[in-house]
C-alpha cells in the first residue's frame, strides 16, 4: 500500500487494509473500500458482495473528481505520514 500512497494512486481495495498505520488510513479518502474482501475471520463474502464491488468500480470510473480527490489524499498522506523521515519519527528514531 505504501507504494500506492507514494505515487498518489486511486487505490480500490476489496476491504480496508489489514496493517495498522500510525495514522489510520480512511476509506474514501486515501483509498476506496470495495467492502467485499475476506475479513479477519477469513470467511469469504457472499456473491452479492462481489456484485457491489463491481458497482463500486463503475461508480468510481464514472466520477473522475472522486478518483482525483482520492489520489490527492493518498499523496498527501504519504507526504505527511509515510516518508522516511516521518517513519523514523514514528519509530522513535528522531
Amino acid at each position: 500500500m505504501i507504494d500506492q500512497l507514494a505515487m498518489g494512486a486511486c487505490t480500490l481495495l476489496d476491504r480496508a487494509p489489514y496493517p495498522e498505520w500510525p495514522v489510520p488510513l480512511r476509506a474514501d479518502h486515501e483509498f476506496v473500500d470495495g467492502t467485499c474482501g475476506v475479513g479477519p475471520d477469513e470467511v469469504l463474502p457472499d456473491e452479492a458482495a462481489y456484485e457491489r464491488f463491481a458497482d463500486t468500480i463503475m461508480a468510481l470510473l464514472a466520477d473522475p473528481e472522486r478518483a482525483a480527490a482520492v489520489r490527492r489524499a493518498a499523496a498527501a498522506y504519504f507526504d505527511r505520514h509515510a516518508t522516511a523521515t516521518t517513519a523514523d519519527a514514528y519509530a522513535g528514531r528522531r
